[in-house]
């Protein structure tokens, strides 16, 4: 089962890879993040891009290794993007900081590994 998910990974990460914006800073994702919670003004877009990179860090998060790993253990894509919008909310100092960055603390303040 790791195997084929090494292997699907190897696959897919280049063509994923080609969509995540490097520049993107925690504000802006935040605010693509809480787009996805108000259904008045939700963009199918930015949800999308929130919920792809929470997915790839709650399925990828086990396997990094050191200070990156994370372990949200079979939790859903929406309560990790909740994890990441309060986060981001209750450390304002971190808004100019990579999204990934913030994004791995978020979810290692969340839920450490033990």
């Amino acid at each position: 089962m790791r195997l084929l998910f090494i292997c699907c990974f190897l696959i897919c990460g280049p063509v994923a890879a080609s969509a995540v914006d490097e520049s993107l800073t925690a504000e802006a994702f935040a605010k693509r993040c809480d787009s996805s919670f108000d259904l008045k003004r939700i963009n199918t877009y930015d949800a999308g891009y929130c919920a792809a990179a929470v997915r790839v860090l709650i399925g990828l998060g086990p396997y990094l290794s050191g200070e990156l790993q994370v372990c949200p253990q079979n939790h859903v894509i929406i309560n990790g993007m909740a994890v990441v919008s309060r986060y981001i909310r209750a450390h304002p100092e971190k808004l100019k900081d990579d999204y990934l960055v913030v994004m791995i603390d978020a979810f290692q303040h969340e839920w450490p590994c033990k």
